[in-house]
């Protein structure tokens, strides 16, 4: 809010950073780390996918939302009051892993700063460490690379080459949202743990040929039916993760150490894409997506099964 109020480039970039400290991969890794200590490892995958449809549905809301309010300076202030209200919610339900958090305390014999630097650095060294962490690890490297700056790199075009408004990208952003929303309810009411892997090499084909196809539309509104179509490749973390959580079963530290390579993928992504788009204007920068979403596949296939 103080960003509006005082119009001011300095403080809209600290709130980027802020932002990027406080991702959704963040978000995620907790959500993810509670789910791995389940005491009923089978239906893990239900949980992870059911969390990240109500994620979606959360995201395809949003634009609609923010349209219906008439001062920008609106949005900000009700989504002050939504983070409040969330804020509030998690104080009165507690702490979630007390016990466990309580009985590491206990056995780290006191607070010593040393072993707690080495705590954050132990996801990082679990990644390069274990074989099939790091393949698993890989693939969501490559994943988000090629997902992150995906839908800005996507908005970009719709708006340079089918003249699109922000409402018109906001709605694509909707129906991407919703659409995956809907199909991960679908994914979470049918999770079985001998179908994880399926469901993500499944889900990264549809991805690959979605994001191709989208490359090639010349009408403004054939994009939203491929959005569609790519957003079910928008449930794919759900599906690794719990595979990986089948393999390496009650161990919370894999989906920390997953999210550091989620991280890493994310902060790729601009760059490459980006790079691309500014140099090679056009849809081509979808067929770089889709590369990056069929090297993860590959990478899925050779080291993960």
């Amino acid at each position: 809010m103080p960003i509006v109020v005082r119009k001011s480039v300095g403080l809209a970039l600290g709130a980027r950073v802020l932002e990027g400290l406080a991702t959704d991969n963040t978000l995620h890794m907790v959500l993810n780390g509670l789910y791995a200590r389940s005491s009923d490892q089978r239906h893990v995958g239900r949980l992870m996918s059911a969390s990240l449809a109500l994620y979606m549905a959360g995201m395809a809301l949003s634009p609609a939302l923010a349209a219906l309010l008439s001062d920008f300076r609106v949005s900000f202030a009700v989504a002050l009051v939504i983070f409040a209200v969330a804020a509030a919610y998690l104080a009165l339900v507690g702490p979630l892993d007390g016990g466990t958090v309580a009985n590491q305390a206990d056995s780290s014999g006191g607070d010593d700063s040393p072993s707690r630097l080495t705590a954050l650095a132990r996801p990082a060294l679990r990644l390069f460490s274990d074989r099939v962490v790091a393949a698993h690890g890989a693939a969501m490297f490559l994943y988000n690379a090629a997902i992150s700056y995906m839908f800005p790199a996507l908005m970009v075009y719709a708006t340079l080459h089918f003249s699109f408004t922000p409402a018109q990208n906001g709605l694509l952003l909707s129906v991407a949202a919703g659409t995956s929303s809907v199909y991960l309810v679908i994914a979470a009411a049918a999770s079985r743990p001998a179908r994880h892997a399926a469901a993500v090499l499944i889900s990264l084909t549809v991805l690959v040929a979605a994001l191709a196809a989208l490359a090639m539309v010349h009408v403004a509104w054939a994009l939203f039916p491929m959005v569609a179509l790519v957003s079910l490749g928008l449930a794919t973390p759900s599906f690794v993760k719990a595979h990986l959580v089948q393999r390496r079963q009650h161990d919370a530290l894999v989906v920390a150490a997953i999210s550091v390579a989620e991280g890493l993928g994310s902060l790729a992504s601009a760059p490459l894409l980006g790079a691309w788009q500014s140099t090679h204007p056009g849809g081509s920068v979808l067929f770089v997506a889709a590369a990056l979403a069929a090297a993860s596949a590959s990478v899925f296939v050779v080291g993960c099964l």
